[in-house]
Formats: structure tokens, sequence, C-alpha cells
């Protein structure tokens, strides 16, 4: 109790460690930081003032001030770093404590801008960095943006709608071949999953397989090679196609009718639609045989090769 009366138990500010302070010391000093804190602080403040006052004598501008002042700070923290840390540490606890407002908004920019600088570094040293972010996650949480996306769809279909239009639209406009180009790797990996492989080439069917077969078996064709003279990608202005064969400048396309998106397109549909979107990409020249059974190939396909 005599203990009490006469001194208090107060956190430092500074260190944060409890100490134990007289009375007398309180009501004189206003103490708020504990004897070591408050003697560093104090010999730090003479240390600045002089040289605040041996450095600003001569101020002409704003500009050298700016400089002086830069070279100020430099100075004190290389003299004295924990005196400096202990100053910047006083400044901001009073102005926590005098506008914690204005001090909250400045923190959170800060935290903003140095995000921002620190992201840029860090794709500056690790150019993959948002790519491992994402594989990690994606490992750790499968399923996480499947459930995020159904939820938000159940919640607000109007919303959920209007955004994936609306990303639609930036995605086409930055990156105007992603779909092309996003589709003929769908078409790829669907049909490397499939058993109809001849050469190291593989095919939607194994009919479209046997008419490869047929091609090199008649001397028409050595060895087919995805891009070159088979699964050619085409890209005109009202679309993109993939051509199963180019002989020579003839492009052979095999094509049984399918249905197409809940409605039947005819061979003449077909035919109208690829032929269009070749003579965009400038194959006006070429031939286009079009035939839909693997018998065709002797009466159709043979004879026009042949002639040309």
């Amino acid at each position: 109790m005599a203990r009490e009366k006469l001194g208090k138990v107060l956190e430092c500010k500074l260190c944060g460690i409890e100490r134990y302070c007289p009375l007398s010391e309180i009501k004189k000093h206003k103490r708020e930081y504990c004897k070591a804190c408050w003697y560093k602080s104090k010999k730090f403040k003479r240390l600045a003032n002089y040289l605040v006052k041996n450095y600003t004598k001569n101020l002409l501008t704003p500009a050298q001030s700016s400089k002086r002042l830069k070279k100020l700070h430099e100075d004190l923290r290389r003299k004295d770093p924990e005196g400096y840390r202990n100053l910047q540490r006083q400044r901001f606890v009073k102005w926590k404590e005098e506008k914690p407002k204005d001090y909250f908004k400045h923190q959170r920019d800060a935290g903003k801008l140095g995000g921002k600088l620190g992201l840029k570094r860090a794709l500056e040293l690790h150019p993959d960095l948002h790519l491992i972010a994402a594989k990690a996650f994606q490992k750790k949480y499968p399923n996480h943006m499947k459930e995020v996306q159904e939820r938000w769809k159940k919640a607000d279909p109007e919303g959920y709608k209007q955004h994936h239009s609306k990303i639609g639209k930036l995605a086409h406009k930055l990156h105007p071949n992603l779909g092309h180009e996003n589709g003929l790797k769908a078409i790829k990996i669907q049909r490397e999953n499939k058993p109809y492989w001849l050469d190291g080439v593989p095919y939607d069917s194994s009919s479209e397989r046997e008419i490869a077969k047929k091609f090199i078996e008649r001397g028409i064709v050595k060895k087919f090679i995805r891009g070159k003279n088979c699964h050619i990608p085409i890209r005109g202005k009202s679309g993109s196609i993939e051509v199963d064969f180019l002989i020579g400048k003839t492009f052979v396309e095999f094509h049984p009718v399918v249905s197409y998106y809940e409605k039947k397109e005819t061979s003449v549909e077909y035919y109208n639609r690829k032929r269009k979107i070749l003579n965009e990409a400038g194959f006006k020249n070429n031939k286009l045989i079009l035939f839909d059974k693997v018998n065709d190939f002797e009466k159709v396909v043979f004879p026009n090769i042949m002639q040309a």
C-alpha cells in the first residue's frame, strides 16, 4: 500500500516494459517512458537540435531545404539508430493519440502503396509469382472457386450473368485470339485422349484414321504432320476452323452430318461455312473437297486429287 502511494507502475510507451516510477518524477517530468528510454530520448534530442541548427543556417530554396532535411535524417539514423527509432516511435504515438482518424487514414494509404510497390518488386524478381500462387491455392483448395461461383450464382443470378458478360467482352478486347487458341487446345486435348492414332498423329475417329491410311498406302502422302498437312488451323473474319487434310493445294474434309448446338447442319451449309472462312483467310484459289462416307474416297476424293 505504501508503495502505491509513493509512485506507480507505468508501462513504457517505447519499449513496453512495466517499471515502477516515483510520484515526484511523474509530476515533474510527466513521465510516460521508462528511465532508460527517457535518457536516450533526451540525449538524442540534444544531438538533433545541434544538427538542425548546424544544417539550417543558410537555407535558400525549398529544394535545398528538402535535401538538407534528408541528409539530416540520414545522419541521425547513422549516428544514433536506436535514438532515431525512438523519436519516430514517439512521433507516431503522439499522432495516434491526438489525431487517430488522420493516423489510421495515413497507415491505410501507406499500406496500400507499400503493397503495390512490394508486388511490383516481387513480380520483377519472380515473374511467375501469380501462376505459382494460383497453382498452390488450387492444389490446396481444388473446389474453392467452383463453390464460390455456385454461391454467387444462387444469391445474385442477374449480377453473376452481367459480370461474366462484362469479363468476357473485356477478355476478347484484350486477347482477341484467346477463344480461338483455347478452342484449338480443347480439340487437341480431346483428340489426344482418343485411341485413334497413326504414326504419332491422333485422329477424331476410326473413319478419319482410315482415310489417312488410304492417302499413305496410295503414295499420295508419305507422312502426316499436324499443322502442316493434317489438322490445319484456319482463322477468318467470320470464325475459325480446322481442316482435316491438305494434299498439295487441295483441302480435304471428312465430315459426316452431325448435330451442332441443337440444330442440324447440312453438308451444303457446312461446306459454305468452311469455304467462306478459307476465302477470308486467303485460300480462294485452293479447292475444298468435302465428303461424309469412307467409301466415297475412291469415287470423290481420289479422282479430284489426281486431277489437281
